[in-house]
């Protein structure tokens, strides 16, 4: 049986092992075997957002939002103007020369809160769109590991230049030869996937009986078709992903840096207990909307939650 290494973890994190505490969704903690606790870890010197009490004027980070997007003869989106690391310089330069004194931080998030509430109609923004099916494990993986360890939220990482900075190391690492701005747009699309489309109401879930030895079993067990697999640990849900191309998606898995992410870090499985457990979906648009409901409900250990926001 697996268990959980206290002292990898501590060490790898930076951290100390303390009380006992719930875990929930996202939480790398819900490694543990059948037990609903774990001893909860702390960093010796917790993470502080940038400004997390300072304001920043709205109406100047519109103005200045508005003013770079026209001088660039663009029709990016707001989120675009964070996560693009050389936008969101541009963007950040135009606030300071408008007299803004607040850190990036709470730049951003003001501009992210103008876009959510509706104080940037008529932009008509352009979809941007990008494939990140080879390296979604390691956006959804390494937003989890900082949601873990500072508690940040997908906004905050995408606003804070400090934790932007980690979470591309993170990905980077399980998934080397993109940009930052490919993780992080890839995170904020995954935490959308499915939003628009809806399963029907008479829709059965696949049973997924097909069953793959990730380590042992040879790939081309896995038909070359769309579907949806789910990784265990045994009986321990990791992760779910719907793709296009089923055996490729599950031999990203078999890569060293996937599994050094899985075997080293956290906790201390036996490879051979990795399972793939997949269903073929020849109705392409079933994929997403199917994955965010698995999500949702059966809430896996990295995938990060769905939402709209």
């Amino acid at each position: 049986m697996s268990r959980v290494n206290h002292f990898a973890i501590s060490s790898v994190l930076n951290s100390q092992i303390v009380g006992r505490a719930n875990f929930g969704h996202g939480q790398i903690a819900s490694l543990g075997d059948a037990q609903r606790y774990f001893d909860l870890l702390t960093t010796n010197e917790p993470f502080q957002l940038s400004g997390e009490e300072e304001r920043a004027d709205l109406d100047l980070v519109v103005k200045a939002f508005h003013t770079i997007r026209n001088a660039r003869g663009d029709r990016g989106s707001a989120d675009l103007y964070i996560a693009d690391p050389e936008r969101n310089t541009q963007f950040i330069d135009q606030c300071r020369s408008l007299g803004l004194k607040s850190s990036d931080y709470i730049i951003n998030k003001t501009i992210m809160y103008a876009r959510k509430n509706n104080h940037l109609g008529g932009l008509n923004s352009v979809k941007t769109s990008i494939d990140y099916d080879d390296f979604a494990f390691a956006s959804e993986f390494a937003a989890t590991e900082l949601k873990y360890k500072y508690g940040a939220t997908i906004d905050d990482i995408i606003c804070d230049p400090r934790l932007a900075s980690k979470f591309d190391g993170v990905a980077r690492r399980l998934s080397p030869g993109h940009s930052p701005f490919e993780y992080r747009w890839a995170i904020l699309s995954i935490r959308k996937a499915g939003r628009h489309e809806k399963l029907p109401a008479d829709f059965q879930i696949p049973k997924f009986a097909a069953r793959f030895h990730l380590i042992t079993d040879p790939l081309d067990k896995v038909p070359e078709a769309s579907g949806v697999y789910l990784l265990y640990e045994k009986t321990q849900l990791l992760y779910v992903r719907s793709t296009k191309l089923l055996r490729h998606g599950i031999e990203l898995h078999r890569q060293a840096s996937a599994l050094d992410a899985l075997t080293n870090k956290f906790w201390s499985p036996d490879p051979r207990d990795f399972v793939v457990r997949y269903s073929v979906m020849r109705e392409e648009k079933f994929l997403r909307p199917l994955e965010k409901r698995l999500v949702e409900e059966r809430k896996p250990v990295f995938n990060v939650p769905r939402s709209a926001a």
